[in-house]
C-alpha cells in the first residue's frame, strides 16, 4: 500500500496486517474486519461465477468494524459484489453488505 498525497482515501478499514493507516483517512478505522472466512479456490471471472463464489468469505460478520462506517457512493447500481441490495442502514465498508438474517 501506498500513502501517496495524491490518493485520496476516505473511510477505509486498516486490519488483519501491519499497514500504515494514512494521515489523510481520517475516517480511518482499524481492527478485525471479522471475515466470514478464508479465501480459497477455485478462481476464475466473475462471468463464470468462481471468482464469486471465492471472494464470498470477504463478507463481513456481527460485530465488523466495517458495518455502518462507509460512505454513500453515488450511482453505486443499488447492489453489491454478490448482487445483495445495499444500504442494510448506513454504507458499509467493503464489497459486501453486512446482512443480519
Amino acid at each position: 500500500m501506498t500513502t501517496s498525497s495524491t490518493i485520496d482515501y476516505n473511510a477505509n478499514l486498516y486490519g488483519g496486517a501491519s499497514l500504515p493507516v494514512p494521515s489523510s483517512d481520517r475516517r480511518a478505522k482499524v481492527g478485525n474486519p471479522r471475515f466470514l472466512g478464508p479465501i480459497t479456490g477455485p478462481h476464475g471471472t466473475p462471468e463464470t461465477g468462481p471468482a464469486l463464489n471465492a471472494a464470498l468469505p470477504l463478507g463481513i460478520g456481527a460485530g465488523s468494524p466495517a458495518i455502518n462506517t462507509g460512505v454513500t457512493a453515488t450511482d453505486n447500481g443499488g447492489a453489491d459484489y454478490a448482487g445483495a441490495p445495499v444500504y442494510n442502514g448506513l454504507p458499509d465498508i467493503g464489497a459486501f453488505e453486512y446482512r443480519t438474517n
